[in-house]
């Protein structure tokens, strides 16, 4: 009787669920757990996921002026040339002012496809580079003497140009080390030297 009882007990414990409702038998919950909290499965053994994320090659770079091409696969193709930087950049409008300690920088940039339509939201796509090695996104504020390029994404055809100006606020004491165009969700990228 006694060793009914044992093998009734050793069943019921090996078919247990966690507290979370989570089953126990033929799984280490260690491992489950580093999978729930960095959002990625794991892969046990040596052979690679399938279908995995093509690697980013590395920037072209080119100075001010000079144009890059780049691609991103499905026919998206772009010749983007970053013109000029004006820094400091002086707000459009009485309401366009830079925090304290920042200044406007603005960046001139053309856009055009050389294969195909192509879809892309130029100041998102646009980034600078500091002294300091950090990247600093776009800003929507207005700047004189240069025309704002479309906000939101464009829609550009073979023949078509986008050009203007980008805004970006940057801290009073870090200069500027590049511009960067990422095309494709980061699988092709430009560089421009700024100093």
């Amino acid at each position: 009787m006694a060793l009914a009882v044992l093998l009734v007990m050793i069943g019921s414990t090996a078919c247990a669920s966690t507290a979370n409702g989570t089953e126990t038998s033929g799984a280490r919950p260690e491992n489950r757990d580093v999978s729930r909290r960095t959002g990625h499965s794991l892969h046990l053994g040596s052979s690679a996921p399938t279908g995995s994320t093509p690697v980013p090659e590395a920037p072209l770079e080119a100075t001010l002026g000079e144009p890059l091409a780049l691609g991103a696969g499905f026919g998206r193709r772009l010749l983007v040339t970053v013109q000029a930087v004006v820094d400091p950049a002086q707000g459009g409008d009485p309401l366009s002012l830079a925090q304290v300690g920042y200044r406007f920088v603005g960046v001139e940039v053309v856009v055009r496809p050389t294969g195909g339509v192509v879809r892309t939201d130029v100041s998102a796509d646009t980034e600078v580079v500091g002294s300091d090695g950090r990247t600093y996104l776009h800003d929507d504020d207005p700047l004189v003497g240069c025309t704002a390029v479309p906000m939101g994404t464009a829609v550009i055809g073979v023949g078509s140009t986008v050009s203007g100006c980008v805004t970006f606020e940057v801290p009073d004491a870090v200069s500027l080390a590049a511009v960067q165009f990422t095309l494709g969700h980061g699988q092709a990228q430009g560089r421009w030297r700024v100093s």
